[in-house]
């Protein structure tokens, strides 16, 4: 493609995490695994049982050995179903999931979203 050179560039605000916001990468493919172990700080998975959660973790874990990151910190992302019951996100928490996106569908309103939100954390979250 083009490039394009710029004068000096300046970012505001600045990231509040210190060297910037964590890289998460994405992907399931052993080339996405094995990019997300070597390059990024986590890796955002799909929809997963607890067992292929578990799996991913493991597999991650072994990549990033190999790619001489095995003790740096690492964020597992996953999703979960809206119809998910609290359970069944601590089974993923224990499979190795820190953070679950929510999945979410087509809206026609606001109000409707605000709404399906709503009853999944009443559903989901945990204290």
């Amino acid at each position: 493609g083009e490039f394009h050179s710029f004068g000096p560039v300046r970012f505001e605000p600045k990231p509040a995490t210190a060297g910037g916001p964590p890289i998460l990468i994405g992907g399931e493919s052993e080339i996405a695994l094995r990019r997300a172990a070597s390059f990024g700080d986590g890796w955002c998975g799909r929809l997963h049982t607890p067992e292929s959660m578990r799996a991913h973790v493991a597999k991650l874990a072994a990549l990033r050995r190999e790619a001489g990151r095995g003790d740096a910190p690492f964020i597992i992302q996953g999703w979960i179903r809206s119809a998910a019951t609290a359970a069944e996100a601590r089974a993923l928490e224990d499979a190795g999931a820190h953070h679950l996106i929510l999945g979410m569908h087509s809206f026609r309103t606001a109000t409707a979203a605000l709404e399906h939100i709503e009853r999944a954390a009443e559903a989901v979250l945990v204290n």
